[in-house]
């Protein structure tokens, strides 16, 4: 029987939250989101969706925000993942973002209504 293969450690590679260690403390966690967060925004901009989705949910997970939940919408909507668009957008919403973010709002509830009706 052959030897299994060693698993790559370079690149994080969680599908959905929970997969990443916990933060020391809140300064940790902190710190851990800006990184995520810094990463996702290159990726976003660099048009690789899918890697910009990964550190975006990872930024919410160590702090919950509503700049990523949004970004982390936009992925799957530009991955043409249309369930978990939908998901994300509401998630958004559902957050309760502050006033400053009305028209990111007014957008995601403007694509919930496009998406579901494309179903």
């Amino acid at each position: 029987m052959p030897a299994p293969r060693p698993r790559e450690a370079s690149k994080p590679q969680p599908t959905r939250r929970g997969h990443w260690p916990p933060p020391d403390d809140e300064r940790h966690a902190k710190k851990l989101a800006i990184e995520a967060f810094k990463a996702a925004q290159r990726h976003f901009h660099d048009g690789d969706w899918a890697d910009a989705a990964l550190h975006f949910e990872k930024a919410d997970f160590y702090v919950a925000g509503a700049l990523p939940k949004f970004r982390l919408a936009e992925c799957y909507d530009k991955l043409g993942d249309r369930r978990r668009a939908l998901i994300a957008y509401q998630q958004f919403i559902d957050s309760n973002p502050s006033e400053r973010y009305d028209d990111r709002v007014a957008l995601a509830q403007k694509r919930i209504r496009e998406l579901e009706t494309t179903r």
